[in-house]
């Protein structure tokens, strides 16, 4: 099955129906959390060239903790300023929803 031929046979209300919905979170809380999936996933990457100490042991222990303490620096990152990414992500969350309000 074709998705373009899906798509262009539904009627524009009903694309706008099956939008994606920011109820009950704001543009600035979206952004937040968009740049901090971000770092996470950028120190994520990072991490996987950096070789493991003896002291952490390896093992998937190790891999637990490793992504957990990346989610944690991540969140603390973009609560600190971030990257500049969040505000992008607030402004395109506006337009979106005026956009959707037109």
């Amino acid at each position: 099955m074709d998705i373009n031929t899906t798509a262009n046979a539904l009627p524009v209300q009903q694309l706008n129906q099956q939008m994606p919905s920011t109820q009950g979170r704001n543009a600035k809380q979206i952004g937040k959390e968009f740049e901090s999936m971000f770092i996470h996933q950028m120190l994520e990457l990072m991490s996987q060239g950096v070789k493991t100490p003896e002291v952490m042991g390896g093992g998937s222990a190790e891999g637990i903790y490793r992504s957990m303490m990346n989610e944690k620096i991540a969140a603390e990152v973009s609560r600190g300023g971030g990257l500049g990414v969040a505000e992008a992500i607030e402004n395109q969350v506006k337009r979106y929803e005026e956009a959707l309000n037109r």
